[in-house]
């Protein structure tokens, strides 16, 4: 890797599992080779809102600490949570599956900061984070200490007032064009978290 800016795994033929550990043998080497000089390593896995993470998502978070790489942030993906769970809404599915993710993860890295990462308006399952479930995410976000980041998917998205009728129209073809003059509402609200 010396003199790379990019490295880059293919774990095509090989059982998950293996993977995840591969994968946490080789942080663990870069982690003894620059030791103090060690970038923070996070995570971002995909949750349920009744489990949290599933067994893959924890499988990974368990080969890191097998490995003693040290998770500076886990952070859940907020998104595509399922059509069936679509009449809950986006803010409780979201409150739901942080609280049972945090639960799974600092059993398993006690001091273990986290992350929110929500798709924001439509999501491929039909489910819409509205600017009202932002506002309210990021007050109850606030309100945790174990949350040190909130962020979003993805930011050619965030081109309108919030009201999506459909993710064609809500993604920027042009990100730099002038007529979307109520962009960025996302980003508005999303940035009170650091306050």
């Amino acid at each position: 890797m010396e003199g790379s800016g990019l490295a880059d795994y293919d774990g095509n033929g090989r059982k998950i599992e293996e993977v995840h550990k591969l994968r946490a043998q080789a942080l663990n080497i870069v982690r003894k080779e620059l030791k103090d000089k060690m970038p923070s390593i996070s995570l971002c896995l995909p949750v349920n809102p009744d489990v949290g993470f599933n067994d893959n998502a924890l499988a990974v978070i368990k080969a890191m600490k097998s490995e003693n790489v040290p998770i500076d942030n886990i952070s859940i993906m907020a998104m595509d949570y399922g059509s069936s769970y679509i009449s809950r809404g986006f803010y409780e599915n979201t409150i739901n599956s942080l609280e049972k993710s945090y639960k799974q993860s600092r059993s398993i890295y006690p001091d273990v900061k986290m992350g929110v990462i929500p798709m924001i308006g439509q999501n491929d399952d039909g489910g819409i984070l509205t600017l009202q479930d932002a506002e309210r995410i990021v007050d109850y976000v606030k309100s945790k200490k174990y949350v040190n980041t909130i962020s979003m998917w993805s930011i050619n998205r965030n081109k309108n007032d919030g009201e999506f009728s459909s993710l064609v129209k809500n993604t920027f073809v042009n990100p730099s064009d002038k007529t979307y003059r109520n962009s960025y509402k996302y980003s508005s609200i999303l940035k009170k978290f650091l306050n």
